[in-house]
């Protein structure tokens, strides 16, 4: 799903999508921080791709980090 559709959502049925979500799509440093924290929170386990500084904070969270360099996967 695209992050400004998840975020967007009302707080009930954001809860509601979020454990099946697979991928997110187009999303900003801080959207993603809320669904790592919103993750947690469920005690779920899950990995995050990213190839820029700007997810740190989510990145700081989670069980499994994946970094993209210039040329494709490191």
């Amino acid at each position: 799903m695209e992050s400004p559709i998840v975020c967007g959502l009302d707080p009930h049925e954001y809860i509601k999508v979020i454990p099946c979500l697979l991928v997110l799509v187009r999303s900003s440093s801080e959207d993603r921080k809320v669904l790592v924290e919103t993750l947690r929170s469920f005690g779920e386990l899950f990995g995050v791709t990213r190839d820029g500084v700007d997810s740190v904070p989510a990145l700081k969270s989670v069980n499994v980090r994946l970094l993209m360099g210039v040329a494709g996967w490191c």
